[in-house]
């Protein structure tokens, strides 16, 4: 549904694919899809979610030697987790233009 099931703060020079995985390490997420932006297309994130049978759908960086494939139609989906996060900064999503 796009809602946050757990939260980690850092300090602001951290960025997020530094801590995913310690984020997301307790939790079961098997035979799911990981709908992400184009910072977490590292391999390591991959063998992390390839090891707890997770797939993922993450799009290739523009400058991507070698980009893979990324279904955009289930891409699309992840507007539902920008929406959260303009509320929790108090933006409403209806005035948000992508």
């Amino acid at each position: 549904m796009g809602n946050p099931i757990t939260v980690l703060l850092t300090a602001g020079q951290v960025h997020d694919s530094r801590m995913v995985e310690q984020l997301v390490q307790h939790f079961d997420f098997s035979h799911t899809t990981v709908l992400a932006d184009k910072a977490y297309g590292k391999f390591a994130f991959w063998e992390f979610l390839a090891d707890r049978r997770v797939d993922f759908c993450i799009p290739p960086k523009s400058n991507e030697p070698d980009p893979w494939y990324c279904d955009w139609n289930e891409y699309k989906e992840r507007h539902l987790v920008e929406n959260c996060f303009l509320k929790i900064k108090g933006v409403s999503p209806r005035r948000y233009s992508l």
